[in-house]
């Protein structure tokens, strides 16, 4: 490798520049020392002031999967007119074009891993029973290529080679049952530590997306992939944390927000497709008030009506709504006044709520007494959980056999309402 007389650099000296002065010869040590400054500053700049990430529009690093092939997916690189780009710990991580998990040089390649001094890329599998959540990262580091690997470092006018050269060299690797980003570095130590390896400390690392492995499935599908781990850097006004699965969708993986938060769209907590306004996964826990402005509807009617006069189950007329809700509770209320059976029977009125097309709530009324009729009031009331989306609801009746039902005698009124909750 690289024949050097000395490394000069350390960045605790806070050196910003090497000044080359007269009359004295110009060695290694000062051409290589001035490099690692201005490798330094930049990569200090990148790391702190922009962040780790791809580029806005950048497909850059994103994991598809490869359908029917086991246990391999796509690593997408660039497109026509770029490659692909991620920024990791400061450094400029390029891919120039798609490439499967299974196709990059160190897999299962172990005379190429002993080579750069890392570990071969092992075979994907599925766990052998229940689920396993696996994380896909980019593992980065820098090594010298000199003019046994590239010939063209050798400087034919006078047959030597002068300088070497450090190569930026990547791989996606995958650790499995390991879901917490924060928790990367200490598992790919473990990892070496198991292996008796020697971690290497000039890697660096960066999540890249999260796999769902279920036991005896070897073909990673898309419903698989379960997250976009990878950001937005920040450019072009746009934020450091944005999420690169959606670039108008802003991802707060820490921190604190201070003044007004205004969102357009939807908001997730614990989940990073919400499907409402405000969607959580998980519980809440207040130390205050919590108010709701959700859906309620009702419909009121005081005109006088009549069963129609058949055996079958009826619908009451003005008697049904359509409410739109969210996966929630839902409360329905029903009430009618002047409700009359003209003459006995022996057979009973009935009522019902019937929600969805099922009947949810419903009553018996034997409408006489001695003298052979009776007027009184009715009410049905029902509160259950609903999915989100529109619901019917509506309130029949069932008259005695050759009786006929009178509803809102008497300027009565009936009311049915759903609210919500």
């Amino acid at each position: 490798m690289g024949d050097f007389s000395r490394n000069t650099f350390n960045k605790l000296n806070h050196y910003v520049s090497v000044r080359m002065q007269q009359g004295v010869p110009l060695i290694d040590a000062d051409w290589n020392e001035q490099e690692d400054i201005r490798k330094y500053e930049l990569r200090t700049f990148l790391k702190w002031f922009v962040g780790n990430g791809v580029p806005k529009g950048n497909d850059g690093f994103r994991i598809v999967p490869l359908e029917g092939s086991d246990n391999d997916f796509i690593i997408k690189g660039g497109t026509e007119d770029e490659p692909g780009y991620c920024l990791v710990d400061g450094w400029d991580v390029m891919i120039e074009g798609d490439i499967n998990y299974t196709g990059q040089p160190l897999y299962e390649n172990e005379s190429l891993a002993e080579t750069w001094n890392v570990k071969k890329l092992e075979p994907l599998s599925p766990p052998t029973d229940g689920e396993r959540i696996d994380m896909v990262y980019l593992d980065v580091w820098e090594r010298e290529v000199d003019a046994y690997e590239d010939d063209k470092l050798i400087n034919e006018d006078i047959g030597i080679e002068t300088c070497v050269r450090l190569k930026r060299e990547w791989v996606v690797r995958v650790a499995e049952n390991l879901s917490d980003e924060g928790g990367l570095k200490e598992h790919i130590k473990n990892e070496y530590l198991k292996d008796d390896l020697i971690f290497p400390p000039d890697h660096v690392y960066y999540p890249l997306a999260l796999l769902k492995r279920t036991a005896t499935q070897n073909v990673i599908s898309e419903d698989d992939i379960i997250k976009d781990l990878r950001h937005i850097v920040a450019a072009n006004g746009q934020s450091p944390t944005q999420s690169a699965q959606a670039a108008d969708a802003l991802s707060i993986t820490g921190g604190t927000v201070d003044g007004d938060l205004f969102v357009n769209g939807n908001l997730g907590i614990g989940t990073n497709t919400p499907a409402a306004k405000l969607d959580v996964k998980g519980d809440i826990v207040s130390s205050g008030k919590i108010s709701s402005q959700n859906s309620r509807v009702i419909a009121s009617a005081g005109n006088t009506i009549q069963s129609p006069g058949s055996s079958d189950w009826a619908d009451m007329p003005d008697m049904a709504v359509d409410i739109t809700t969210g996966n929630n509770m839902l409360l329905v209320l029903f009430k009618a006044g002047g409700l009359y059976l003209e003459g006995p029977s022996q057979e009973p009125a009935c009522f019902r709520l019937v929600v969805d097309s099922q009947q949810e709530c419903y009553t018996v009324h034997h409408m006489y007494n001695d003298e052979g009729w009776d007027v009184r009031d009715l009410t049905l009331q029902w509160m259950g959980e609903v999915e989100a989306g529109i619901h019917n609801i509506k309130v029949q009746w069932l008259q005695p056999q050759g009786k006929v039902i009178t509803c809102c005698k008497n300027q009565d009124t009936r009311s049915l309402i759903a609210i919500e909750l």
